[in-house]
This record gives structure tokens, C-alpha cells and sequence, in this order.
């Protein structure tokens, strides 16, 4: 069975049913066109409501990137560090696995 980005991303977020994490972000991403924020053309408004990612593409402004507005910072806000740190460890694990498994030569 095959996921798309937005439900490895949800997954990440909140790792189980018992989870109460509930994080809602809206931001824009890097390639957001100024056109329309729920169905932009280019991908570039991002919503995550209730801890699912609904729309955009997440770079490192909508991550965290030392804005107010990224996710890192409203997992912070909203639950507890421990609670973001965690969710940066399944990140950078994920990221690590995917990396061995697919692989990048220099």
C-alpha cells in the first residue's frame, strides 16, 4: 500500500489514537502564489488541522525556520517541548531511514 507525503506527515504528527496531540497551522509556504489560500495552484498555503496536513508543501519556513508561525513553534506553543522534540525525532528518523533505503551519492 502506497501513502502520499501528506498522510506520512499526518502519521508523524500524531503517532497513534491516543495521542492528544491536536496542532492547526496555517501558514504559506515558500511557493505560495498570492492567489488563493485554501486551493492554491502552486501548493503553497499550508493547513494542518487537528494534527492532519491537509494542503501545502512543507519547507523550512512551515516547519520551523525561526518563525512564529511554523509548526515546530505551534507544537511548542500548544503542547510542551517534549512533545516537539518527539515529533523532530520521528521526523529525522523517517528522513534517515528514507535516505539509507533510496540513497544520494555525491
Amino acid at each position: 500500500e502506497l501513502w502520499t507525503g501528506k498522510q506520512i506527515i499526518s502519521t508523524l504528527l500524531v503517532p497513534n489514537k491516543k495521542s492528544k496531540i491536536r496542532v492547526n497551522v496555517s501558514c504559506k509556504a515558500r511557493n505560495y502564489s498570492g492567489k488563493r489560500q485554501h486551493m492554491d495552484p502552486m501548493d503553497g498555503w499550508v493547513i494542518i488541522k487537528n494534527g492532519e496536513h491537509l494542503c501545502g508543501n512543507l519547507c523550512k519556513s512551515t516547519m520551523g525556520g525561526g518563525s512564529k508561525e511554523g509548526l515546530f513553534h505551534s507544537l511548542i506553543r500548544d503542547t510542551s517541548p517534549k512533545i516537539a522534540a518527539d515529533c523532530m525525532l520521528r521526523v529525522a528518523k523517517l528522513s534517515g531511514r528514507w535516505l539509507a533505503n533510496y540513497g544520494m551519492s555525491i
